[in-house]
């Protein structure tokens, strides 16, 4: 089987990848720890709880008690996994450089945005710069 990869022009994402980050449940997140390690977990949500912001900015909300998004602001370069299973195994990795923006910020920004779980407002989001997207 041909596993190659498919270059998509730097930070763009394009409307197909648009439809399919909307239709994830699932996103492994990778940045850097204190001692400058990878560190990687993963977030869930309901399907287009990863929202496309833009043709280069992606976020998702976060809620209290999350241990991982201070390095987000010590080391804000993030890789990005969002997987499909039933397609082949089609993974879209996006790297960039991510901020964390509070609820209140992100709403006077983005004044359509949605709860990621209805009726119940984030404390935060991590917005995302897209600087690379590749398809395999």
């Amino acid at each position: 089987m041909d596993r190659s990869i498919v270059r998509i022009p730097l930070g763009t994402v394009d409307a197909r990848m648009r439809a399919f980050i909307e239709r994830q449940e699932l996103m492994v997140v990778a940045t850097f720890d204190e001692s400058g390690e990878r560190e990687c977990w993963f977030r869930a949500g309901p399907p287009g709880f990863v929202r496309v912001l833009d043709v280069n900015r992606l976020a998702w909300a976060e809620y209290p008690d999350d241990p991982h998004c201070g390095h987000v602001t010590d080391y804000p370069e993030v890789s990005l996994a969002l997987l499909h299973y039933q397609a082949a195994g089609v993974t879209l990795r996006i790297e960039g450089r991510a901020k964390i923006m509070s609820d209140a910020l992100m709403r006077r920004a983005y004044r359509d945005l949605p709860d990621a779980i209805p009726g119940l407002p984030p404390e935060h989001w991590v917005t995302v710069y897209v600087e690379d997207v590749q398809v395999d």
